[in-house]
């Protein structure tokens, strides 16, 4: 079983929305757990709204991941991605330790890029492969990356963290598709939310393999 932490010390970085969007693409691939542990509840929502059975849910506390991780394998679970609260290192670090693999998402901001540093070092200190997924970034103009993605990605390796070469650009049809319990790839599957979203899960699923997060 994969099993996927979503982790940033801040909150609005973007875990609920790379969660959700990424467990309907995992679901596609084998049977898909989804943990909320946010108090907040943001995917818990997403998912009672929903028409299709999959991903499954449990929404639940951190000391209990250790119990679900193992139901899960028992059933036969394939991948299973972890959605945590901002501002909660306990939960944090106990997603971390079962996690195969650690999603940092951030905000080509400040603000957010200055929360990475925080998030990196349990990582490093768990020992744990990680990279950062810059999200809600601006739209492209013409070619390349927008400055500010650009120099978010070297503010990251500059904090010695490893990026995901996958940016989420900000789109309406995100918040939309949350709102009727779906995933941009269920909402707009020829759309470009779509094609990033599931071009990042197939960097995920390669990255698994072959071991390239820092």
């Amino acid at each position: 079983m994969l099993t996927i932490a979503i982790a940033s010390q801040k909150g609005g970085a973007g875990k609920t929305t790379l969660c959700l969007h990424l467990s309907v693409l995992a679901a596609e691939r084998g049977p898909t757990l989804a943990i909320d542990l946010d108090p907040q509840g943001s995917l818990s929502f997403w998912h009672s709204r929903r028409q299709a059975p999959t991903p499954l849910l449990i929404t639940g506390t951190a000391d209990k991941l250790p119990v679900y991780i193992q139901a899960a394998k028992q059933e036969g679970i394939r991948f299973c991605l972890v959605d945590l609260p901002p501002h909660d290192s306990a939960a944090t670090a106990a997603a971390m330790r079962v996690a195969d693999i650690v999603l940092i998402p951030a905000r080509p901001s400040a603000l957010d890029l200055h929360a990475v540093s925080s998030t990196l070092d349990m990582v490093r200190t768990l020992k744990k492969r990680a990279a950062v997924v810059l999200s809600q970034c601006p739209a492209k103009r013409g070619f390349g990356d927008p400055q500010a993605v650009t120099d978010a990605r070297k503010v990251i390796v500059d904090l010695g963290g490893a990026v995901c070469p996958v940016s989420i650009t900000a789109r309406v049809v995100a918040a939309q598709s949350v709102i009727a319990g779906q995933a941009v790839t269920e909402m707009e599957p020829d759309g470009a939310a779509a094609r990033e979203f599931s071009s990042l899960w197939q960097w995920i699923e390669g990255t698994a393999e072959n071991g390239k997060a820092a």
